[in-house]
């Protein structure tokens, strides 16, 4: 492949970071990073990327590769939690973590293109001209205080640093749809090069041994890759607050469900017996 290898990427997905493991792995093979919007292979410039023979950074659902007309290999980076996108001076945004369905339910989400149909219902706009494009376009509307949105948690800390809203991570046990980050690349554009990026995507060093797969051969599978979530540094809700009393509630609501299920399970052994 003749020139710098191209890498697109859309927003939260960390691309310095490969970029330097790519210099620490292959210094003598320059990596171009370029920045796409929200749904690259739906782009005139992240499908002249794909033709031009580069590697796309996209984000899709999780339990299937992204789709596109040409075929693609596609490689599994890492799964997104999801986030809510709320103002300071909200009733929730004094919350560490959603750990509730309820709460959300309590809330009017805005829709969105990111909101996923299997999360909560959003509230349809009135005029669909009114909906934000964007990931940046929603987090400056929330912050007019104009309701909440669920985002993917990564895009959500990368577009939401206005000063007046709040990332909140939804827990993961609530079971809500996950994205993810895929490796996406055109079949006939695979190359030793781009099996050795995927390599250094998937978190191989430049000290590893293994070498990539010969061309013409399958994608690699999707290896898991634990993502561990930041230490919040967010204070619990001042004693009294109603963001408290939520929390108690949500806290209560657990221990009365994890109560019933303890309570259940007696039964059934009681009647084996």
């Amino acid at each position: 492949m003749s020139g710098s290898l191209r890498l697109g990427f859309v927003r939260g997905s960390a691309p310095t970071k490969w970029a330097r493991r790519w210099q620490e792995a292959q210094p003598e093979s320059p990596l171009e990073l370029v920045p796409l919007d929200e749904s690259p292979l739906n782009s005139p410039a992240g499908q002249e990327l794909l033709a031009s023979g580069g590697l796309l950074l996209v984000r899709g659902a999780s339990t299937e590769p992204p789709r596109f007309a040409d075929p693609l290999h596609a490689v599994r980076l890492y799964d997104e939690a999801v986030a809510l996108v709320t103002t300071a001076d909200a009733e929730l945004g004094e919350l560490p973590e959603i750990s509730d369905l309820n709460l959300l339910r309590g809330v009017t989400l805005l829709q969105h293109p990111a909101h996923n149909p299997l999360w909560p219902k959003a509230s349809p706009w009135q005029d669909p001209s009114w909906e934000p494009r964007t990931a940046a376009e929603l987090a400056e509307l929330v912050a007019t205080g104009e309701d909440a949105a669920l985002l993917p948690l990564p895009l959500a800390r990368h577009t939401a640093k206005h000063k007046q809203l709040r990332v909140i991570p939804v827990a993961s046990e609530l079971g809500l749809a996950q994205t993810a980050i895929w490796a996406v690349w055109l079949e006939r554009h695979n190359s030793d090069e781009l099996q050795n990026l995927v390599g250094v995507l998937r978190g191989r060093r430049a000290a590893s041994s293994r070498q990539a797969a010969p061309v013409g051969g399958s994608a690699p599978k999707a290896r898991k890759v634990t993502v561990q979530r930041a230490k919040s540094t967010k204070k619990t809700p001042p004693p009294g607050s109603r963001g408290e009393q939520l929390l108690r509630a949500a806290q209560k609501n657990q221990r009365r469900q994890g109560g019933k299920s303890a309570t259940a399970g007696k039964r059934t052994r009681r009647s084996r017996s």
